[in-house]
């Protein structure tokens, strides 16, 4: 038996080695190659002081833009404008004061009511076929409203 075991270490560190010098006879990759790009790209501002955005969409021409309070904004691109922008949809109401029902932690100093929570205005996504139906979802969670499957999703159109 324990010739058996001699022998298979033997054969080990016979291959150990053979990986060893197959490893150092292996050709270097040499030196890195720069990557250079054959495109100039050039960035600009869409939209400046809007405070507390959770979601941003293109949609066709547009950019919107939505807010933990409960503001979806939209904007041309077209515009170069950064605060040319306005309500598509203002949900504030639904959504309620930010802060609002949260135990306040003595010695942290928050929340301040209007400045943290978890919920509000979460997300915006367009039909693929907006521009013919005006349909859209909105993701948001309504604070006098108490479900088990918060938050939800609510389906609207765009009313002419």
């Amino acid at each position: 038996m324990r010739a058996g075991y001699f022998m298979f270490m033997r054969q080990l560190t016979s291959l150990a080695f053979l990986l060893f010098f197959v490893a150092l006879a292996a050709p270097s990759p040499g030196k890195a190659q720069a990557i250079t790009a054959d495109i100039n790209v050039k960035l600009r501002p869409v939209v400046e002081k809007i405070d507390l955005v959770t979601d941003i969409n293109v949609v066709d021409d547009s950019v919107f833009i939505c807010t933990q309070p409960g503001l979806l904004l939209r904007k041309s691109l077209a515009s170069h404008s950064t605060t040319d922008f306005s309500v598509f949809l203002d949900l504030r109401g639904k959504v309620g004061t930010l802060g609002t029902g949260i135990p306040s932690l003595p010695g942290l100093g928050y929340p301040t009511p209007g400045t943290y929570d978890e919920r509000g205005l979460l997300g915006f996504a367009a039909d693929p076929e907006f521009r013919r139906n005006g349909r859209f979802w909105v993701w948001y969670t309504n604070i006098n409203e108490h479900t088990a499957s918060q938050p939800n999703f609510f389906q609207w159109l765009v009313s002419t």
